[in-house]
């Protein structure tokens, strides 16, 4: 009788080169789907773009192969790259991020700019600033890393979120510059503070438009984007309360929603505010209101 022998199968462990043709085509519907396959990949191997170019024709081990497609399944889901990567670079800084904090917009980077444009016309000098609903912290990391003086307190309802900030600010090295805590608002902010600015980017989607968001922006924590039911419930508590923490002629500036800009310049105007501005974003887009409070 003849002994039957199976011949193991031997799997050939696949290239660099192999791996992004296949993550480019998981990611077919992706606008980006080539650029996210690397950058998985990058993630995955710990190597730049530029290695694995270079490694182009270097084996994958079995191991890294198969996190790299778990990846590429959750993205083809809608996970965002940012929360599979925990990384995301604004303002020219890199950032963790994961579920826990929204993810960082390139449009925020104006508020940032302008922020940065108002201080330094400040008469006042070192400014005291507050930055109202942190998350990842990183508008007021860039502030601090681009603005030398200047004192930082960060709040965010959320404790998980702090974590991330203060895990991001420790490695901008710029803890000890910027005093993060947990409060609603201004609720746990004591009452004889006082700050040349009030920073924020708040929750200004009208809550009906939320079901409607993409998967990727609904992955993301609801209370960083549901700003109520006309979108500015948050903004108009921002305002309101600003002026309680803000000194005689002290600037208020924060991020708006589509269409939301003469709504948040009137509530502005009714608040006492003077010399109120609007800036657009690259899409011409009003992103952002500002205004000092009068005297």
């Amino acid at each position: 009788m003849e002994e039957r022998h199976k011949k193991s199968k031997v799997v050939k462990e696949k290239t660099i080169g192999d791996l992004i043709f296949f993550g480019h085509k998981e990611l077919i519907n992706k606008a980006s789907s080539r650029i996210e396959a690397e950058m998985l990949l990058s993630y995955v191997t710990k190597q730049n773009k530029l290695s694995l170019y270079q490694n182009w024709l270097n084996k994958v081990d079995r191991s890294s192969e198969f996190r790299y497609k778990q990846l590429l399944k959750k993205r083809a889901k809608g996970v965002p790259l940012s929360y599979l990567t925990n990384k995301r670079e604004f303002f020219a800084l890199s950032f963790f991020v994961n579920h826990h904090t929204l993810i960082p917009r390139h449009e925020t980077e104006i508020l940032v700019e302008e922020t940065i444009a108002q201080i330094k016309k400040y008469p006042i000098q070192p400014v005291k600033l507050i930055e109202i609903g942190t998350g990842s912290g990183a508008i007021s990391i860039a502030l601090a890393y681009h603005c030398s003086d200047i004192l930082i307190d960060a709040l965010d309802i959320s404790e998980k979120a702090l974590e991330v900030a203060k895990e991001n600010a420790r490695n901008h090295h710029l803890l000890h510059r910027i005093h993060f805590f947990q409060s609603d608002l201004f609720s746990k902010v004591p009452e004889q503070r006082q700050y040349h600015f009030v920073v924020s980017n708040p929750p200004y989607i009208p809550n009906e438009q939320i079901p409607s968001l993409s998967k990727e922006v609904l992955s993301e924590p609801k209370i960083a984007l549901d700003g109520g039911k006309d979108g500015l419930e948050v903004i108009r508590s921002l305002i309101h309360q600003s002026k309680q923490y803000l000194v005689p002629g002290g600037c208020l500036v924060f991020e708006i929603g589509y269409q939301q800009k003469q709504s948040a310049l009137k509530l502005m105007k009714e608040s006492g505010f003077t010399n109120l501005f609007a800036k657009d974003d690259l899409s011409g887009i009003p992103r952002i209101i500002g205004g000092f409070l009068l005297s």
